[in-house]
């Protein structure tokens, strides 16, 4: 009988070709965070031993692996909205019982989707319109949460929460309005998505119901960056009729627009009037009118209700939709007559 393979973790982690605390957030449940190519680098390392034995003490059996799945700009790193997610569920979770695994992609899945979803127990997806994990994780029977998806559906084993952008954006416009602004344009997001689908929905009803003008040139979409949303914003302010206030799909779009605004000479919250939507941290430094998101409690609510698939329990509801709350700052204030 062959004998069990005695590797430390810096043997592990050099097989593996990847930094020593990766390996120690494969093997043990802290309720940690790695990168999905790292810990398949991991895994199979480990397959191929007979046997792994830890010099620990604090290795735990039965810790079960909960994927995230995050689309971002940069492969390996979650910032901004999904940052703001993913740090509360890193605290939501009980490192004792479960461990984090991230899966970050930009434009499209890694090759490595398949063995990633037959690794973990569980996933909460946070956003995203471009991702066959959904799918995957329905085909598996693997529970997961979704957190406002580019989908409105969700399987037998699944479970969605979702913020209600009618009325968020809805709010936005009427606090406009009651400043007396008209002249009233967006930058929304990309149109691929149906948050971004759902938030310009909601602008252009909320225009109709004030019988505001509905005017083509007043509507952009973005990539819900701030580099495309300070472009977008440059245009918006060179037409011949500007606008006097711009409703931005997300901070970031409104970090832009309000980056351009002052480029161009003119004094955010009197010359032109901008909003946002997430109420991310920075949004207080930029002093950004916007939409406040709960969202380190939607992160809680994933975490608990993915608890519950995992063991085996029912949801009393498996689409929940969670309020917002419009936070008043500086970037908005009374239109020019």
């Amino acid at each position: 009988m062959s004998q069990p393979v005695k590797l430390h973790v810096g043997q592990i982690a050099a097989l593996a070709q990847v930094p020593i605390t990766s390996v120690w957030q494969v093997v043990l449940g802290r309720g940690k965070a790695i990168d999905a190519e790292e810990f398949t680098r991991v895994k199979r390392v480990l397959d191929q031993l007979d046997s792994f034995i830890l010099s620990s003490s604090q290795a735990q059996a039965g810790v079960k692996h909960v994927g995230v799945v995050a689309q971002t700009t940069s492969k390996g790193l979650a910032g901004d909205y999904q940052g703001v997610i993913l740090e509360a569920l890193m605290h939501a979770v009980d490192p004792k019982r479960c461990m984090l695994v991230n899966y970050f992609y930009e434009n499209e899945d890694l090759a490595n989707l398949d063995e990633f979803v037959r690794f973990i127990d569980g996933m909460v997806m946070l956003g995203g319109a471009e991702t066959q994990a959904p799918e995957k994780c329905r085909a598996a029977k693997r529970p997961h949460v979704l957190i406002d998806p580019g989908q409105r559906e969700v399987s037998e084993n699944g479970a969605m929460i979702l913020l209600d952008n009618h009325t968020a954006i809805r709010a936005v416009v009427d606090h406009l309005v009651s400043l007396g602004h008209w002249r009233i344009a967006m930058i929304a997001g990309s149109l691929d998505n149906i948050v971004a689908r759902e938030r310009l929905e909601a602008y252009q009803a909320a225009m109709q119901a004030h019988e505001l003008p509905l005017r083509a040139d007043w509507v952009l979409d973005s990539h819900w960056t701030e580099e495309s949303g300070h472009e977008a914003a440059l245009r918006l302010l060179s037409l011949s009729e500007p606008p006097s206030a711009i409703v931005g799909a997300n901070d970031l779009v409104g970090f832009g627009a309000v980056r351009a605004a002052r480029e161009m000479g003119l004094h955010i919250g009197s010359d032109i009037s901008v909003t946002g939507f997430d109420d991310l941290p920075l949004a207080e430094t930029w002093q950004l009118t916007t939409v406040r998101q709960p969202l380190r409690m939607m992160a809680e609510m994933a975490a608990d209700m993915l608890t519950q698939l995992m063991s085996g329990g029912t949801l009393p509801e498996r689409i929940v939709t969670v309020p917002s709350e419009l936070v008043i700052r500086q970037s908005t204030g009374r239109a020019r007559r």
